[in-house]
């Protein structure tokens, strides 16, 4: 690993950037991603391929998925890389699941 990779990750994981800042392939926490499942739910309304119930189970599963990386969170050590690629495995299969439905 390059050293300023280093010197990023590390800042990040400190807390003193934040993921956005630090670059490409950083962490984006779950409670940040709310908009962009927000526009694939509008999305989908617009076109009329999702029915009225279903943005409402998304973000129930939104919701679950953010307590999730809460309680990660808060148990030691912190959020680890597996958990982070669980958090993403969960997200990242509802939003390609609903964009699938809704073809986009």
């Amino acid at each position: 690993m390059r050293f300023g990779a280093m010197l990023a990750t590390g800042m990040m994981l400190t807390g003193v950037v934040s993921p956005a800042i630090a670059g490409p392939g950083a962490w984006t926490p779950v409670r940040d991603r709310k908009a962009a499942l927000e526009a694939v739910l509008a999305k989908g309304l617009q076109s009329g391929k999702l029915q009225s119930f279903e943005p409402r189970r998304a973000r129930d599963l939104f919701n679950d998925i953010a307590r999730r990386e809460q309680r990660y969170e808060a148990s030691p050590p912190g959020l680890t890389l597996t958990e982070r690629r669980n958090l993403d495995f969960r997200f990242n299969g509802m939003i390609d699941a609903l964009k699938k439905k809704i073809g986009s």
